[in-house]
Order: C-alpha cells, then structure tokens, then sequence
C-alpha cells in the first residue's frame, strides 16, 4: 500500500494526535499520507481538496467514531478506496481498531494483516420538482416524525407486492451492516452483516402487531401519507418530506470495502461491544 489517507473527528484533539502518530509510521516505511484541506493539518502529511482524498489514495484510515466512518464511506461510493477506523465512539460496530490499540494498525496495514470485506450500499432516490434526487446508504435510511408533530402515515411496497399501510413515529430501513444501529436500539433484531437482505423496522407503531421485517433485497417503495415528515441517511439530516412523495430504495452495484483483522469475527464484535460473557463486574 502507497498511499493512504486520513479523515478526523473535527476538533478532537486526540483524534488529531493518533494520526500524527500514525502518519510518522507510514511516512518512514514509504508510504504516502493525505489530508482533506478542510482538516487540521499533520506534519509529514499532504493536503488535496477534501473532495478529491477518497479517490487519490488506496485506503482511507478513519479516526472517530461510526458517525464519522460513515461520512467517510460515502466519499468511497462508486470507488475501490479501501477503509478501516479507529474507534473513538462509544460502541463502535463500524470502526475495526480499538482505540488502546491503534499503533498496532500500522504494522498490520503494511504487512498485509487485512482481509477486505466487502458491504453493499443501497441508494434511496426521491422524485421531486421533475428530479430524481439519490443518495447512497451503508447504514439505514429513516423516516420519521419531529416530537411536537403527529404520528405519520405511509405505505410500503417490496418489489411488486403490496406490504402494508400504517401509522408509527416512523420506520427504519436498514442493511445488514446497520442493524446494530437505530434499528437494535428500537428493538430490531441484529443480523450477519453478509446476509443479502434488508430490515424494515417501524419506530412506535401505532399496531403492536407491526414489527421488524427482514425481506430481500428487491426495491422498496415507502408512499407518505402524511403531511409531516423528516428522512435522514446514515444519521445526516435530509429534510421534510411532502405528502405523497414516494421513496425508492433500491440494493446499488457499489460496495463500501471495509478492511478487517481475520483473526476476528462478528461474534467477537457482538460479544466485546454488546458485553456478552463478560465476568459480573465488568459488563
């Protein structure tokens, strides 16, 4: 690997001192290191338009939390960049390294001590104004009510079936690879992030009897009924939505490419992160 490049948890010092430190390591092995323009600067490092890092390097070391990693992985839609995270969140499903073991990425990143794992974006396109308005997801895309706003309405189609109407305080969309996100938190269940499916999680429905789904991957049309309602995609805030707009999700050809240690599996992330098994006292 020759180049590789840094994205940062803005204003967190700490952040900035890991990647000094493992710039430092790159650069005395050979390596070549970017930063966006719009960072603060590391010594030994260049800077490119924040634009333009995703494609001009082979992988993009990530230092935050899974909020940040995703706002990286966004930048590699549609690129073979390569991405791996250094945790700096709270549980971290996104982000490979721990944070008491970040030196170690460097040794492992040069001897080849990765296997990359491949995870399929899903883009949610939006008819508006004679445009078609797309963008892409690793995570979940959400629809959902504001708190002084009343319950929203829509209706879900997957693929050419008609699923169901209803009312909640809205309804998660979520891959495999965010279903320890928005959707465990509002009792979805967790799936193996390689399982070719999608999860449609209502949040506070107003039927007890609609819960979590897990489909196939085939388009979902999600209709509003209602006049208020707000969409956010990996956690970034899109808007309102109008009565009778009608969301497509569709599964993308393009994979985020996520570098993983082999010597780990998801059950050891579910266990560390979630606490399972952990002696009394230190879960």
């Amino acid at each position: 690997m020759k180049t590789v490049g840094f994205i940062l948890k803005r204003d967190v010092a700490k952040a900035h001192e890991i990647a000094q430190t493992l710039t430092n390591v790159l650069v005395s092995h050979g390596v070549k290191v970017l930063l966006g323009d719009d960072a603060q600067p590391l010594e030994r490092a260049q800077t490119v338009d924040r634009d333009d890092l995703a494609k001009s390097v082979e992988c993009l070391i990530v230092v935050g939390g899974d909020g940040t990693f995703l706002a990286a992985a966004k930048q590699t839609f549609g690129l073979p960049t390569k991405l791996i995270g250094v945790n700096m969140g709270h549980l971290g499903f996104l982000t490979e390294v721990d944070l008491n073991n970040a030196e170690n990425l460097t040794e492992r990143l040069l001897e080849g001590g990765y296997t990359c794992a491949e995870r399929p974006f899903f883009t949610l396109s939006l008819e508006r104004d004679g445009k078609t308005i797309t963008e892409p997801f690793l995570n979940d895309a959400v629809l959902q009510r504001d708190a002084h706003e009343k319950v929203i309405e829509y209706s879900v189609d997957v693929g050419s079936q008609y699923m169901m109407s209803g009312k909640a305080d809205g309804l998660i969309v979520a891959t495999p690879t965010g279903s320890t996100a928005y959707n465990l938190s509002t009792g979805g269940p967790i799936v193996y992030p390689t399982i070719d499916g999608l999860i449609l999680s209502p949040i506070s429905p107003h039927k007890l009897s609609f819960r979590p789904v897990v489909i196939p991957p085939r388009d979902v049309v999600i209709g509003l009924k209602s006049p208020h309602a707000h969409l956010s995609i990996d956690g970034r805030p899109m808007g309102k939505l109008l009565m009778g707009e009608k969301l497509v999700v569709h599964k993308s050809e393009h994979t985020a490419k996520l570098l993983h240690d082999p010597r780990h599996n998801f059950f050891d992330l579910l266990r560390f992160k979630l606490g399972w098994d952990l002696p009394p006292g230190m879960q």
